[in-house]
């Protein structure tokens, strides 16, 4: 059981770190799959200006390319707010003086949050507990994938016996994996400010 989990955490952790640190400029403002600055921290805002980002995606002819996001990936600093946004039908955010904001929101049910350790500053791969990710359906299109060898996607286990000089049974574990970013307009990253 504990190599099985040890292989699905591993391959946990190469995929989220191909996840935040793939080639040279997949996250980009040229690519326009990245947003930064005071307004992207995640709020409804913010948000909002993730989903622009991810519904003006457009291929290299500059056709549109029709796709959605599907799920809305943070770290567990932001998981409860993400639930919030998914969630709760009002969400009230703070405003500067003079400027109402309204507390309806608009995202109600429509970005799926999921959160793990590995883009977070816990997870030990170069994450932030601010950044935040849209992505869309794997099955449409994926920023990064997973291939194992022969399609199959659990550990090997085999068992031996030890040397004659010891008793008992020795195992071992093993995956054959690999992970590579595939598509920049699969997904959308936010610095999160």
């Amino acid at each position: 059981q504990a190599l099985g989990r040890n292989a699905m955490v591993t391959v946990q952790k190469v995929a989220f770190a191909k996840w935040l640190s793939p080639r040279s400029g997949f996250y980009h403002a040229n690519n326009k799959n990245l947003i930064s600055g005071g307004t992207s921290a995640l709020s409804i805002g913010g948000l909002v200006l993730g989903v622009q980002k991810f519904d003006e995606q457009v291929d290299a002819k500059g056709t549109p390319i029709v796709a959605m996001a599907k799920y809305l990936l943070v770290p567990p600093a932001l998981k409860t707010y993400s639930l919030q946004l998914y969630r709760d039908t009002t969400v009230n955010e703070t405003t500067t003086a003079d400027k109402p904001k309204p507390n309806s929101n608009p995202h109600v049910g429509l970005y799926e949050p999921l959160s793990t350790v590995w883009i977070g500053a816990a997870g030990g791969l170069g994450g932030t507990d601010t950044n935040w990710f849209l992505a869309s359906d794997p099955a449409d299109m994926c920023a990064v994938e997973l291939t194992y060898l022969d399609g199959v996607e659990t550990p090997t286990v085999e068992s031996a016996e030890l040397d004659h000089k010891e008793l008992g049974v020795g195992f071992r574990g093993y995956i054959d994996f690999g992970a590579n970013d595939q598509n920049h307009r699969a997904a959308v990253k936010s610095a999160g400010a």
